[in-house]
């Protein structure tokens, strides 16, 4: 209830019989406090004794030894010259050089600085940073969050059909390099309970929401997909409930798998109801990559239509589903592990979902070009959704190209299309190569993408620091990787910026010269 409770008092059993909470960690010592702590007490601190100070300095008292010299042979030359006060005349020309203002006039300009950006709603955590932030000729930014808007709007579900149809229509095309026909989506909530109902139940009980004053709270997406498919969330057994012209259907979640960033997917047991002969599911979802390695079959088409949907700037993920065996008791079935769940899978469809792109965006990325900077988007979305929001805000304006591979060794850099562009040998590996190629050139034609595991690849033949110098998006990457192309951006020369909105940008933050952290600010229905 938000007071202090005193020792020796009896706490009672909650009324709408729940459990009883005990408080095992409070400020640092929680997950959030930890978060708090590493954006408070960046890697190196930035004070007023910096190196320009000194640098100066130095200037100062390189004039300041030349005077001190000219005294000092001046004096010599006359013999009736106390030589105790000249010495002293000297030094005290020396230690004159640093004003002892200095500090003063250099802790002013920084308050000035302060007081400006805090009547913008701008708060600083390291007041000797905002120089640094004028140096910066490398802006970073995250997207979801930063660029677009934090809310997603859910676009619709294209079904197994939907997907079979659009690779049927890209087969009888004529044309030789035929543009992937693009499945459709269906976003009634009506239409997919009659259509698609294993699809509404994925996204209605496979996630990880909660219910709090009535209301779901969680994930940004998962919340949208809740409400775009039609279902409600209960507070019974967090369970999921949706309503349609056909019928009422249940699913109660029995256990679930959580989202993990490096597997990008989650899964989940739930027992249904309403639905013919099935009485218990296992439901997953992540990322239409991931998601291939736990299908039984992979459908015709299926690269192709989630390739379409994330050129139109989609978030699309990939829905699936499989029966759980009639002869599991309950208890096998809650003990069912990550692994059993998340393999010989049958394909439901894929649902998408839309970011609108802040309206300050583009403008602000055109402000930063005109000034020499160069913007770079990373994000742990799908490459082909990056590059399509890098292109509405102005980060890339001609060409893309992304970094592509077989699943092996062998990488190449092909059109959003999925065009391969012969030849652009990722690794020189000869001088003569090295001479006819580098990723300079290339660069001056195309605007470069590059993937997370790309940008590993690259890491271990040690190109990563020639990678940052041209790569304008960094697509489905994790945390620690976003870190390492900060740390690489730094290493290769560059004054950098990173703005970012999320936990999963904290280490990015700490790695930059300059980390701009976007809150939420509730009262105003806005970000600041």
């Amino acid at each position: 209830g938000g007071g202090a409770a005193v020792g020796g008092v009896r706490v009672g059993r909650p009324p709408d019989k729940g459990c009883v909470c005990v408080v095992v960690r409070t400020g640092f010592g929680t997950a959030q406090g930890e978060l708090v702590r590493t954006i408070l007490h960046a890697g190196d601190r930035v004070t007023a004794d910096s190196w320009e100070t000194g640098a100066f300095i130095a200037v100062l008292l390189a004039f300041a030894s030349v005077a001190s010299m000219k005294v000092l042979l001046h004096g010599l030359a006359d013999p009736t010259r106390s030589r105790y006060k000249l010495f002293l005349n000297c030094v005290t020309i020396l230690t004159s050089v640093i004003p002892p203002e200095l500090p003063m006039e250099l802790s002013i300009a920084v308050n000035t600085s302060l007081i400006a950006l805090s009547k913008k709603r701008v708060f600083c955590t390291e007041p000797f940073r905002v120089v640094d932030a004028g140096r910066c000729d490398v802006c970073c930014f995250d997207k979801t969050g930063t660029l677009t808007e934090d809310e997603l709007r859910y676009e619709g579900v294209a079904t197994a059909s939907d997907v079979a149809f659009a690779a049927s229509l890209d087969d009888k095309n004529p044309n030789p390099n035929p543009k992937p026909a693009c499945p459709v989506l269906t976003n009634c909530p009506g239409d997919l309970s009659r259509h698609a109902p294993e699809a509404a139940l994925a996204l209605g009980s496979c996630h990880s929401l909660a219910l709090v004053g009535g209301a779901a709270a969680g994930d940004p997406m998962e919340r949208a997909g809740l409400a775009g498919c039609g279902w409600t969330l209960l507070p019974q057994d967090r369970s999921a409930s949706g309503t349609s012209s056909v019928a009422r259907r249940t699913a109660r979640v029995m256990t679930r798998h959580a989202f993990r960033s490096e597997l990008r997917r989650m899964s989940a047991v739930v027992a249904v109801e309403g639905f013919e002969g099935r009485k218990r599911r296992v439901l997953a979802k992540g990322a239409p990559e991931t998601m291939e390695a736990t299908l039984r079959k992979l459908p015709a088409g299926y690269r192709r239509a989630h390739r379409a949907l994330a050129r139109r700037g989609y978030r699309v993920i990939a829905l699936c589903a499989k029966d759980v065996p009639d002869d599991k008791d309950v208890s096998a079935v809650r003990s069912m592990t990550r692994k059993e769940c998340e393999s010989g899978l049958d394909f439901i469809g894929f649902a998408a979902f839309a970011c609108r792109v802040k309206p300050t965006s583009a403008p602000a990325v055109g402000v930063l070009a005109q000034s020499s900077h160069a913007s770079v988007m990373i994000t742990g979305d799908a490459p082909l959704t990056a590059c399509h929001v890098a292109a509405e805000v102005g980060i890339t304006a001609r060409p893309t190209l992304l970094l592509e591979s077989d699943g092996g060794d062998h990488w190449w850099w092909a059109t959003l299309e999925g065009k391969k562009v012969e030849p652009l040998p990722l690794f020189i590996t000869t001088y003569d190569t090295a001479r006819s190629y580098s990723l300079a050139r290339l660069a001056r034609e195309y605007d470069l993408a590059v993937c997370g595991e790309g940008l590993d690849a690259m890491t271990r033949r040690d190109r990563l620091n020639d990678c940052v110098k041209h790569v304008r998006v960094y697509a489905r990457t994790a945390p620690e990787q976003k870190s390492r192309i900060v740390r690489a951006m730094r290493d290769a020369g560059s004054r950098v910026m990173m703005c970012g909105d999320g936990t999963n940008d904290v280490g990015a933050l700490r790695s930059a010269h300059v980390g701009v952290a976007l809150l939420d600010d509730g009262a105003r229905g806005g970000n600041r």
